[in-house]
């Protein structure tokens, strides 16, 4: 269509799925989600420890390698933003929405591996655990994808959605 999109790179749930794999922390996530399921912990205790334990364990080599690859690849000296995406967001049923993180004006690929993690801790939030529970989602099979996007400094911003939330005919629009 012609329209502008900054440059972007996707660390998709193959990332966030060697992450957990390699550093074996599902085991410990899938206790503590069982302890909360159970009422025996609540959501902010799962949320701060499940966000913990993934901010303060270390990326695997190649991981790390290819978090400054991106880094380098979106950033051309500037800033990025690190957005996150769940993989069962944003479908027909469902639309996560601002439930899991963003941050934005990143400025190494340093702090992009840190907000990676606390996006991916993000799907653990007390949010997010909220809305997995009220629409009766799995807590157990998560899995998050991470963007890095390049910052820009607008004029101004908006939003399009290609179904009208208030009429959903197919074909309204809403330019917000």
């Amino acid at each position: 269509a012609g329209i502008a999109v900054p440059d972007w790179v996707i660390l998709g749930k193959s990332v966030y799925a060697e992450f957990m794999q390699k550093s074996a922390i599902q085991t410990e996530i899938n206790q503590w989600v069982e302890a909360f399921q159970s009422g025996a912990l609540p959501a902010r205790k799962l949320s701060d420890g499940i966000e913990r334990l993934v901010v303060e364990t270390p990326l695997p080599a190649d991981i790390a390698r290819l978090v400054t690859d991106a880094y380098a690849r979106v950033c051309a000296g500037g800033m990025i933003s690190v957005r996150s995406s769940a993989l069962d967001e944003d479908g027909s049923a469902h639309s996560f929405a601002g439930q899991l993180s963003s941050y934005l004006y990143v400025s190494s690929a340093a702090d992009a591996a840190r907000f990676m993690k606390l996006c991916w801790a993000s799907a653990y939030s007390d949010r997010s655990i909220a809305y997995r529970v009220q629409n009766r989602l799995s807590l157990s099979d998560i899995s998050v994808a991470v963007i890095f996007q390049k910052m820009l400094e607008p004029d101004v911003s908006g939003v399009m959605f290609t179904c009208d939330p208030a009429n959903p005919a197919e074909d309204n629009y809403v330019i917000s």
